[in-house]
């Protein structure tokens, strides 16, 4: 039978328990800094700042559970964000179709990416900085290095964009 101390002990030597006990630790000493810390408009506040970060380290949480590495992800997050809002400005859509659009055009850049780490027998690193480089590249050409600036205009999903459009 194992010694219950020791089961304890091993526990606590977790790598996941000890990010655990260091955050709660950290948010017992911010509320007890600032009273205004644990209240609900602080909290949703976090939320939605750290929404879009939280959804992308999801993604690359899977990559990494299977043994890969993507160092792409941003790039194709951003890429990804560019077609669905220029394509939403352009013929309209709902944020069903902006989600779809976001989805399937990121899906497609990693599918490059996989076939080229798959075919070319390359480290994924190195594919995956490389076409970092290039998505982000691709979007500085079509965006002729200009942000894009791109929020909603009214209760309903219409956008004004201001980036200049894609010119040949």
């Amino acid at each position: 039978m194992p010694d219950q101390h020791s089961s304890y002990k091993a526990i606590f030597h977790r790598h996941d328990v000890q990010l655990a006990g260091i955050i709660v630790v950290m948010a017992v000493i911010f509320s007890a800094l600032s009273k205004s810390f644990l209240s609900a408009s602080n909290l949703v506040s976090l939320l939605e700042n750290y929404s879009v970060m939280a959804i992308m380290s999801a993604g690359l949480l899977v990559v990494l559970i299977s043994g890969g590495i993507d160092i792409s992800f941003a790039a194709i997050a951003a890429v990804s964000q560019y077609v669905m809002a220029t394509v939403l400005v352009r013929i309209g859509g709902n944020w069903l179709v902006a989600f779809g659009l976001s989805a399937g055009f990121g899906i497609l850049l990693g599918v490059v990416n996989a076939l080229l780490i798959y075919y070319l027998r390359a480290l994924a690193v190195i594919v995956t900085i490389s076409m970092m480089t290039f998505y982000f590249a691709l979007l500085m050409f079509v965006t002729m290095a200009n942000p894009s600036i791109i929020y909603p205009t009214g209760s309903r999903m219409t956008f004004r964009c201001l980036v200049s459009p894609f010119r040949w």
